[in-house]
């Protein structure tokens, strides 16, 4: 027979999230399991956004930060001292699941290069470079800072061997080397968006993951060669990403195919 602990358990997980906070306020046994281990990974997001007092957050939030599995990282604005908390707020939150991290190219550089290494349970991971006063992406894959970020993308994740799902935002991946993945078979879900890649970089990315479930290019730049595109007019049956990934939804989604002169 189950004990009322149990019961109040099943109950919290119907009720929405604005009840479940008045509901955590009655005594600290109740706000233990409204804010229990299932919930938390299931449910509970941390934003750090521009603004937040990162050291009030870490003092009166111990608890949460604990149990918290996804955090979602804005980093436009946080100046020196704030980068190095948010890294310490990482590195003690080895259990972390999901990570999304939006910042410029040296604010992603800063952040992810001591923390990703020491997220090996991560199964989520997402990096968006911010475009600052320009409507075109950023490009990333020249010096130190582009080849760091093309490098941390696809050979880090040879430290993160749960990982599962990764997406990439207005990152060029042009030269993007990615036989350099050990964990071949871990990734099902890749998602990028608004990232320039040509034919070879995808054949290689195809050939690299052949256990992948899903393929998803939105708003892309396809460039040449564009015979791996399907929605590129000369495409090639033999070299197409469908061909390669036969178990794989491939999907394109407001792509922009780059012709023979080098134009979209």
């Amino acid at each position: 027979m189950r004990s009322i602990v149990h019961v109040i358990e099943l109950i919290l997980e119907f009720l929405p999230l604005r009840e479940r906070l008045a509901t955590a306020a009655v005594c600290k046994q109740w706000y233990d399991l409204v804010f229990g281990t299932k919930f938390c990974r299931q449910r509970l997001v941390l934003r750090v956004e521009p603004g937040n007092n990162l050291v009030q957050l870490q003092q009166n939030n111990s608890l949460l930060l604990e149990r918290c599995r996804a955090m979602h990282l804005q980093l436009n604005g946080i100046d020196d001292e704030g980068i190095v908390l948010l890294k310490d707020l990482l590195m003690a939150n080895a259990t972390m699941l999901r990570l999304s991290v939006v910042g410029s190219t040296r604010e992603l550089k800063s952040i992810l290069e001591d923390t990703l290494p020491g997220l090996d349970q991560l199964i989520g991971l997402e990096i968006q470079i911010r475009v600052e006063q320009s409507p075109e992406p950023e490009e990333v894959t020249s010096g130190e800072l582009g080849e760091f970020l093309t490098k941390s993308s696809i050979a880090h994740i040879n430290n993160l061997p749960t990982l599962k799902i990764l997406q990439l935002v207005r990152m060029s991946l042009d030269s993007a080397d990615w036989s350099q993945c050990r964990h071949r078979n871990q990734l099902q879900k890749i998602r990028l968006v608004g990232c320039p890649i040509d034919g070879r970089g995808a054949q290689q990315l195809a050939a690299t993951f052949p256990e992948l479930r899903e393929l998803f290019l939105d708003h892309c730049h396809l460039r040449q060669p564009t015979d791996a595109f399907e929605i590129a007019e000369n495409f090639s049956e033999q070299q197409a990403l469908r061909r390669r990934l036969e178990r794989c939804r491939v999907s394109y989604y407001d792509c922009h195919v780059e012709d023979s002169l080098g134009s979209c």
